[in-house]
């Protein structure tokens, strides 16, 4: 259930940073925040306009924001790269590093999660603009049908 919990408050923090055409100010409390550049501590993360502006256990709270209370839950402040293959191509010019896709127009055996490349140079390149999490899925070939399964990697290492 806690996990559900979590998974809630990441998708509305995700929901409030893709949605730009939201005009309101936000700010998530009192949760845990877990950012790429600090340990994890309770705090706020302000998002106005559907960008995130402040993170920080005193971050300001506008007197006009929207306030969701997440106390005892996890917030993750980034972005989540979607139907990606970070990790499945290093060099796309060498076929020795490219896992994105197999032969065949069925392949749901294929599982994304082990081709994974954990010390690929773009994973840091990634994190380093603001992406915390990525949905890696392997890619169809032209006659492709079924790919194969997706992996949501956490990108903290």
């Amino acid at each position: 259930m806690n996990r559900f919990r979590t998974a809630l408050v990441t998708l509305a923090l995700l929901a409030a940073s893709a949605a730009p055409a939201l005009a309101e100010t936000l700010v998530i409390e009192g949760g845990t925040v877990h950012s790429m550049t600090a340990a994890p501590f309770v705090g706020r993360v302000v998002i106005n306009n559907g960008v995130i502006v402040a993170v920080g256990a005193d971050a300001g709270v506008p007197p006009d924001a929207t306030r969701i209370n997440a106390a005892g839950l996890h917030v993750y402040p980034g972005l989540c790269d979607a139907m990606c293959t970070l990790g499945l191509i290093e060099v796309d010019a060498v076929s020795a590093t490219n896992d994105q896709a197999e032969m065949g127009m069925y392949n749901p055996h294929l599982d994304a999660a082990t081709a994974i490349h954990p010390a690929s140079d773009l994973i840091p390149v990634t994190r380093a603009n603001g992406i915390t999490h990525a949905l890696v899925s392997p890619r169809a070939t032209r006659e492709g049908v079924i790919t194969g399964q997706s992996a949501l990697v956490n990108l903290d290492g």
